[in-house]
Formats: structure tokens, sequence, C-alpha cells
């Protein structure tokens, strides 16, 4: 984790993303955005491939109260496509900005609140996203017993 005069960042190398630990960690010490710099590549589905990389990454958002922020390649690499789709999320998994385009360089801007991401990790509600885990059946296969961040 990175502190910014912008906020608290993190990131994600390309495939992490599809690791729900790796986010809920992040959501957990904090983090207001994850910025994902990314590969994500086409398989013989296709358009079923970037309508499944948009799920994972609105779900990852939603369920952990953080921004992401996916910068994906366009083009072709030795035979291999890219999906592109380049995306902003926000912490109550909105698509900010994107998908982006598949096939073309492009950039996607959006403004992100970060006290947004905040709110949504303090306890103001009757459910909570991020608290009302069930520690006590999975802290022990995770690796942490504590909470490593107070809000």
């Amino acid at each position: 984790m990175f502190h910014t005069p912008v906020g608290r960042l993190a990131m994600y190398v390309c495939y992490d993303m599809w690791f729900p630990e790796v986010t809920r960690i992040y959501a957990l010490q904090g983090v207001d955005v994850i910025l994902n710099i990314t590969n994500w590549v086409s398989s013989e589905r296709g358009a079923e491939d970037s309508r499944l990389t948009e799920a994972v990454c609105v779900a990852q958002a939603h369920l952990n109260a953080v921004f992401i922020a996916a910068a994906d390649r366009v083009g072709v690499e030795r035979g291999q496509p890219f999906l592109g789709r380049s995306m902003i999320v926000s912490p109550r998994g909105e698509l900010l900005a994107g998908p982006a385009s598949h096939d073309r360089e492009e950039v996607i801007l959006a403004e992100c609140n970060l006290v947004e991401s905040r709110l949504r990790k303090r306890k103001t509600r009757l459910n909570h996203i991020v608290l009302d885990r069930r520690t006590d059946v999975y802290d022990v296969l995770l690796g942490y017993e504590d909470i490593p961040f107070r809000w």
C-alpha cells in the first residue's frame, strides 16, 4: 500500500484481481484505490471474456468498498489477442469510465471521491460490506487473526 496525497493506493499485477483474498486484504488495510496493470487475454470465447472480466472487476470493487482502475493493453502480440476494455469502477460497483475499446488505445478518466470508499467501510448502516465477515470461520485459514486496519 502506498500513502499518497490523493489517497491510499495499492496495485494488482494482471491476474491478481481474480483472487478475492488480495482485494479483501487491501480493503482491510484501508486502501482507497486499487490500480490494476493487466494483460487480460482473449480466448476462443471472445466477447464472453470481456463480460467476465468486467463482472469480476465490478464485484471486487463492490464487495470490498474500493475503487478499481484497470488498465489493459490492446492489440496482438505473438498471436495472442488482448481484451483491452480498461475500466474504472466505484466502491458501489458502478462503472465510472469504460469499458474502453477492445482494439485501439484509449484514455479513460473518472472523478473518484475517495470519501465514498472510506464511508462504505464504516459501520453506518445495518449491513457492513467489510466488517460483517465471518472471521470466526476462516481467519486461521487466511493467515490473520485480527483486522489489521481500524476505521
